[in-house]
Parts: C-alpha cells; structure tokens; sequence
C-alpha cells in the first residue's frame, strides 16, 4: 500500500473515527437520552398547548399537568362527552370527530413512550438492568428506532391538529354593537342617588356602630328590552342586623370541613365546584361540568362569610308619599322582622322612605337569609385569601364584566368612592355548590343619626391629593387596579418588580405598578389584546371618539362620560364574552 492510499484512508476513516469517539462521549454523559426526553417534552408540550387552546375556559395552567397522569382526576379528559359537546357547539361535527381522534392518537403514542422510556430509567443497584438499560437507549437513539418513530408520529399528528383547528375555525356567536344598556345615567344613576339619600337619612336608632347596606349593581340590559316602556327596573338592598357581629371568621381547618364540607376552596382552577346541573344550552356555549378537577393549591388562610339571620333583601321602587306607612327609622323597621313570623314576612311592603314632600322609596318584599340557607355573603376580597388564586378565564373575564358595569353604573352616585376596594364588593353565594349568584352588591356603611356622640360619616371617602393630580377619575384607576388583579390572580402590591419604578407614596406606588405592568406587556400575556385596551382606557384614561377619529379625556363633567365608558370598558368585556361563550354567564363560580 502506498502513502497516498494510506494517507487516503486515514483521511476516509478520520470523520468516522471522530464520529464514534463524540458518540460513546455523548453515551458516556447521557446526552444522547437528554436529547430524545427534551424532544419527547417538546411534543408533550406541544400537545398539551393544543388541550389548553380547546378547554381555556375551563381549565389552568397548572390543571393540564394532569392531563398525562394516569392517577389524575382529568386523564383523557378529551373523551368526556361534556367536552365533545362543548367542542361540537364551536365546531362542526366532522372537525371535532377529527379533533378528538387525533387527541386520543396523540395521547396513545405519549403513553407508549412513557412505557418505553421506563425501561431505559432501572435501579441503579441493578447492574444486568442497567447495562441492558444503555443498550436500549442506544438503540433508541437511532433513527430507525421504534422511540424515534413514535416521536416523529407525534409530531406530525400535532401538524394534523393545527391544520384541523386553523382550517375550522370557531363559530363565532352574532356579535354586532354591544346591547346599549335600559340603566342609563339618566335613570339608574339619579334613583341609586336618590336611594342613597334617603337610606342615608333614616338611620335615625341610637346604635353605636355603622349599618352595613348592599346595593345589587343592575343587571345588564339587551338590545330589545331597550325601547320598550317598561317601568323602572327596582333596585335591590341588603340591610344587615346585628352587624357588630354578623361578620364570622372560620379557621379553613375547622369550618371546611364541617359548615362548609360541599364548599370547594381550589386554588387557580375555580371550576372544580362546578356542580350544578348543566343543560344543553349551557353545553352549546362551551361551559361543562369540571367536578373532578381540583387544585393543589387551597385555600389556608380564613373566610369571612355572613350569615343570617342578619340580611333581609328588600326590593326599592319609587312611590308617592303618603301610598303606605312611613318608615321612620331603618334600623328598627328590619329588627321588628325578627320578631314576626313567617306569614307576616310574606306581606309586600315594608313601608316607604320619604326622599321629598312629593317622592318615596317604597322597600317591597322583604325576604330574609336564615341560618342553615343555602345562601351566604361572600366578600369578593376573600377571592384573594390565598397565594395564588385564580379563576378559570371565562369566570376571570364574566367577573371582570360585572366588575366593569358596576362601576360605570354608580361611578356618578354616593355608592362608591375613589378608594373603593375588593372588601367594598360582595355576592350571595350558594355554599353548596360554590356559585356566584346574580350579580354583585356594594357595601356602604351609614352611621346612626340618632347617636349623641356618633358622627354623621361623609357621602364617600376622599381619593389622596397624589391620586387626584395624577388622575382625574380616581374611582376609574381603581378598576383597572382590580382588573389587573384579577387577571394575574395576585395582589397588585405582590406584582412590583424590584427593576419597576418606586414611590414613597402609597397610592402613586399602586399607580406606576398598574402602568408599569401595563406597559411592559404583563395584562397581555395573563389575558388578550381587547382586556389590555380595558386596562389602558382605566389608568390612562382616554378613549378614541366614536369613529375612531382621534382621542378624548374621559371626565366625569362630559355629558357623555357614562356612555364614552360604557363603549371603551364594558363593551370589549361584552364581546369578550359573547365572542368566546355566547354572553354573560348566569352563574359564576366562586372558588
């Protein structure tokens, strides 16, 4: 052999020799099943990103860890006939057939591989086990390899998958204009101030302690109830008795499992006390039951619940002086319900509140909330007990609506105030089954008038100087404070980055920590585009003019203020709603 034929096959055998040599290095330092795991993981996660797409109402982040557990609660939660309908209500039938076929594929070959790649993990003591195990590997890193197979299935079944969902895409439910709301300015604002006043002015007892009132935030009218002559819509009140001490805290330890043993308290996912009987309808806006989905977080710290006997509902309508009797005194009135009996708390009028010599609030119906009642007062800043409690995002974006209409409603009333927080909202809840019911109510407490040494309290607490210059609706920043908060599902205080801008005050810490946030991109990637325009129209407090054509200050004194609100905050939530369910939910899931 000649020295050009051996420097020849030196060169020939060089890359081979180098290639072998790199490949026992990589067998040697486990590099070679890193690789395969992380393309494995890849898949995994690519397949559970596609679970989280068709079930986002529903479930969590943290949920779809499950979803591959065979000791999860939600293991092939793709075959559940709840989620095919939810699916069929979005999609056609052929695309979900196809659909849920390819799940069910995908998460067959994950299975198989799991199987696979336990038998290439054995006992270290094992030492047969252990060589056997690195021939297999070795094997498996090949491409011909059964692993290596199923791994390149996998992905083209993930193809499969997007190509279905991007060439069907969601019906979307008729979404047109937002319904303009029956309660305008006009008449929900001026009668909820009238109710004020009147309320305010009728605690005349002589009790040591504020009175604790609710007012229910009006539901939200559609389009077709807009024109017609109905009579005003009343408004709903909450008067609470013995109020010193109808604020109760049970240790979750103790009270959860006794009073409150059917009450799920979950961590991020809310829906895992979802257990009312769901309908057809309520199938075909994607919304099923999720019973068997749990948390790892709960909740550890107390829940502060309100229990009758101490609230009687009443129903407040506007009347002529002198239609019934006089109520005198508030206090005393709903005391003296405790005192009758059940066929005297079915009569239909309390009596009625004099506002002027010619107007007066009739309270109608007055209904109590009794002891072992289904039915309790939840504090919605109880939401926030926990480290980190979020809602499923239809319930996040539902709340968020009822939140946002609230605050258009009463922004212009006494109800609320420019330091407003989560403790000043509150709902019935059934402890039952966990749920929300109707809308939310706000608290305002009213001091006794008759009391010597009790101070009249004032119509509504003043925003600070530093809010004020900063912004002009101050009771507006807030709620885009709460709406932060309740898409992250943490405090905004617990949100300040250390690199973040800083303030000695309070109230302009809060402020730069909701724009900051804002701006760097954080309210997107917790929710969407339209919730982040939400945001910003809140703190910055600006809104584009009908048409689109350039931009306006929202302000309290335009005439147009409620309406410009109603068509920048409450109309993208709107759409928000309807676009991904149909609209509103009834019901909301508290925990």
């Amino acid at each position: 052999m000649s020295g050009f034929e051996v420097v020849g096959l030196i060169l020939g055998l060089y890359p081979v020799i180098v290639d072998a040599v790199d490949y026992c290095r990589r067998v040697r330092s486990g590099e070679i099943i890193h690789d395969l795991l992380e393309e494995v993981r890849a898949e995994k996660v690519i397949f559970c990103n596609w679970i989280q797409h068709l079930c986002v109402s529903q479930l969590s982040g943290t949920d779809l860890q499950g979803i591959l557990d065979k000791n999860s609660e939600i293991f092939g939660l793709w075959e559940n006939d709840g989620f095919l309908t939810s699916l069929m209500a979005s999609r056609d039938t052929e695309a979900t057939k196809s659909i849920a076929a390819t799940l069910i594929d995908i998460h067959a070959e994950l299975q198989h591989i799991h199987q696979y790649l336990e038998r290439i993990n054995p006992v270290p003591v094992d030492m047969r086990a252990v060589v056997k195990a690195k021939i297999t590997a070795l094997r498996s890193s090949l491409d011909s390899s059964g692993l290596k197979r199923r791994v390149r299935r996998i992905h083209h079944l993930n193809e499969r998958l997007r190509r279905v969902i991007d060439s069907a895409p969601e019906r979307k439910y008729p979404q047109g204009h937002l319904p303009v709301p029956t309660l305008t300015t006009a008449s929900c604002a001026t009668f909820a101030t009238g109710v004020f006043r009147a309320v305010e002015s009728h605690f005349r007892c002589c009790c040591q302690r504020a009175h604790a009132t609710r007012l229910q935030i009006p539901m939200i009218k559609h389009l077709e109830h807009q024109n017609t002559l109905a009579r005003r819509p009343p408004l709903q009140l909450l008067f609470s008795v013995n109020d010193d001490t109808s604020s109760v805290k049970y240790d979750s330890a103790q009270s959860l499992s006794v009073s409150m043993s059917n009450l799920s308290f979950s961590g991020e996912t809310s829906v895992s006390s979802l257990k009312s009987q769901n309908t057809d309808n309520e199938h075909s806006q994607g919304d099923y039951p999720l019973s068997s989905v749990q948390s790892n977080h709960s909740l550890t710290s107390s829940v502060t619940l309100v229990f009758s006997p101490k609230c009687y509902s009443v129903s407040v309508t506007e009347c002529e002086v002198g239609s019934g009797d006089e109520i005198v005194d508030i206090c005393s009135s709903i005391r003296s319900l405790e005192q009758e009996s059940d066929i005297l708390l079915k009569r239909q009028s309390l009596g009625y509140l004099r506002a002027t010599d010619d107007v007066g609030y009739e309270l109608q119906s007055p209904k109590p909330i009794v002891e072992g009642d289904s039915r309790c007062i939840l504090s919605l800043e109880d939401l926030f007990s926990g480290d980190h409690i979020k809602l499923a995002r239809r319930h996040r974006i539902h709340l968020a609506l009822q939140l946002a209409w609230g605050v258009t409603q009463l922004l212009q009333t006494p109800w609320i105030d420019a330091n407003w927080t989560w403790s000043d909202f509150s709902a019935i809840t059934n402890r039952q089954q966990g749920l929300i019911d109707d809308s939310l109510f706000i608290t305002k407490q009213f001091q006794s008038l008759g009391g010597s040494d009790i101070l009249s309290a004032p119509g509504g607490r003043m925003a600070p100087q530093s809010l004020r210059i900063l912004l002009p609706e101050p009771v507006l920043a807030r709620l885009g404070y709460a709406l932060i908060e309740l898409a992250s599902g943490k405090r905004l205080a617990g949100l300040q980055e250390p690199s973040g801008p800083t303030s000695p005050d309070r109230d302009v810490q809060d402020f730069l920590t909701a724009r900051h946030l804002l701006d760097t991109g954080f309210v997107v990637d917790q929710e969407c585009q339209a919730y982040s325009n939400v945001v910003h129209a809140c703190l910055y407090q600006e809104v584009k003019r009908e048409g689109g054509y350039g931009a306006k200050k929202l302000k309290s004194q335009d005439p147009s203020f409620e309406r410009d609100m109603t068509r920048a905050i409450v109309q993208p939530l709107y759409h928000l709603c309807s676009s991904s369910w149909g609209g509103p939910l009834v019901a909301v899931t508290a925990f």
